[in-house]
């Protein structure tokens, strides 16, 4: 179930092991998050399930989103519930950006929020086009009549610039 809740809500939200903050990543999404509130937009839902044995919300993914919430005084936030972790994990491959697939969506159509990219990360990921690799569909999702880059900046804009008219998609239920 996808609901908005006050981040207040989460205070006492149990991190999964294994997520951790990366600061330049923290930055970033910041960053993001200010520009998609900018133009009336919000970032993806962050992924919460409760833990049966304990009782406890366990936050499985998402924990970069909840830090800047918190940090830039966010009232609410976008959560998808999961009724225990096992349905979370059942449901996982839904949200997993690197599960293939995906349509294709004109790249000309496409709004992305986040201006700079690292030069490392971009020359990465013109490597993998020169070795024709398989990358994963970036994500996307509809803000009023705009359609969003969530997740996959850096490959979007070596699309644009290697002159790519389409990019492979899959579609975030919230933005």
């Amino acid at each position: 179930m996808l609901a908005l809740v006050p981040v207040s809500d989460l205070d006492n939200v149990v991190i999964r092991v294994g997520l951790h903050i990366q600061p330049s990543r923290l930055r970033a999404v910041r960053d993001v998050a200010r520009k998609a509130r900018a133009i009336g937009g919000d970032l993806a839902a962050i992924n919460v399930a409760r833990d049966p044995e304990t009782g406890a919300m366990v936050l499985f993914s998402g924990l970069h989103r909840l830090t800047a919430a918190r940090l830039d005084g966010a009232e609410t936030i976008a959560v998808r519930w999961f009724d225990d972790c096992a349905t979370f994990a059942a449901a996982a491959s839904d949200f997993d950006p690197y599960s293939g697939g995906g349509e294709a969506v004109p790249v000309a159509m496409l709004t992305s929020i986040q201006c700079d990219g690292s030069a490392s990360r971009l020359e990465s990921i013109r490597r993998a086009h020169r070795e024709r690799a398989q990358l994963p569909p970036i994500r996307i999702c509809k803000s009023g009549d705009r359609l969003l880059v969530h997740d996959g900046h850096h490959r979007l804009q070596i699309a644009r610039e290697l002159g790519h008219e389409t990019i492979a998609v899959r579609w975030c239920t919230a933005c």
